[in-house]
């Protein structure tokens, strides 16, 4: 397909939510030559829904589930889900074959697509199983903002027996990898937060720190990674502003990433690090609520799309 053209995949994500209007958006406020095309995952019925028009070049793949407007939009049901996780694997099937070069996903609702049957934490962790991905994560980028989480998606009585100090090595040491390969970063400093309350205060709160966090991060400093930690999560933004970091572990999914989306809700990119394949999103989810108004934000869907072009 389109060869000697770097071809981007992009999937509209819920048909219910607000990713089929900012998928459109974003497409059509992105300028590029003709080197660069794109494939579009999604129902022509669920697109022209929306209102706007499909860009000019760009190539739509429709999976055939929704064949006309029946589904409600802004509500979590189990045939949306189906077309949104239909989009995603079409896209890794893509991706598979060589006939796309990354991947961007606009938002889906983990609720939907197991109502439809699926077994699914996320495109992250679907993608690193399709891919044989051992190490991977999910990086958050917004200008100098990185965070990388430490672990993904569990829940939170789950993280403290996940956490070991292998896990940390790999981790830090994959996101130091993306930092100067991916981004071009000569010297990248990394910052970790530890798990408990001011980092376990002496081990008064906690002994994760001394027992695990300690050991790896002395581990990374022999490898040559430029980390330091771990620090309290209270203070850890300032710390990381003020010493002139480039990247943040958070021990979990809402230990920092919270503060993240506080600041730079319109503009961050997920990023999934460690896999053979480019695949970045928007850091939103499906906004049910905004559905099919046209008031939709896809500054974030927009930035992503630029991103994976630039990791390409």
């Amino acid at each position: 397909m389109n060869e000697g053209k770097l071809v981007l995949g992009v999937t509209i994500g819920d048909p219910a939510g607000i990713g089929p209007e900012i998928t459109l958006k974003a497409l059509a406020g992105i300028k590029t030559g003709p080197e660069i095309k794109f494939v579009l995952f999604g129902d022509e019925p669920v697109l022209k829904r929306t209102g706007l028009p499909v860009p000019e070049g760009v190539t739509v793949v429709s999976s055939g589930i929704i064949n006309n407007q029946s589904f409600t939009k802004g509500k979590v049901s189990s045939l949306t889900g189906k077309a949104a996780y239909r989009y995603f694997s079409d896209a890794i099937s893509f991706l598979e074959k060589g006939k796309i070069k990354a991947l961007v996903t606009a938002p889906v609702s983990k609720e939907a697509i197991n109502l439809a049957g699926f077994k699914f934490r996320g495109h992250t962790e679907v993608l690193a199983e399709k891919f044989g991905a051992v190490d991977y994560g999910m990086l958050f980028s917004a200008g100098r903002f990185r965070l990388l989480l430490l672990t993904t998606h569990l829940p939170l009585s789950g993280v403290s027996e996940e956490i070991t100090a292998d896990l940390i090595f790999r981790k830090v040491r994959l996101a130091d990898r993306f930092l100067k390969s991916g981004l071009g970063l000569r010297n990248p400093k990394i910052l970790v937060c530890g798990l408990n309350p001011h980092a376990g205060e002496g081990g008064y709160l906690g002994k994760e720190e001394a027992a695990i966090f300690k050991p790896a991060i002395a581990l990374l400093l022999k490898e040559g990674v430029a980390v330091s930690g771990p620090v309290s999560a209270d203070s850890a933004y300032r710390i990381y502003r003020g010493g002139g970091f480039h990247l943040m572990v958070s021990a979990y999914h809402d230990q920092m990433l919270p503060l993240f989306k506080a600041l730079y809700f319109n503009q961050g990119v997920n990023v999934t690090i460690g896999l053979p394949v480019i695949r970045t999103s928007p850091d939103h989810g499906t906004a049910f609520d905004l559905a099919y108004k046209n008031i939709a934000n896809s500054r974030s869907m927009e930035a992503a799309i630029k991103l994976a072009l630039r990791l390409s």
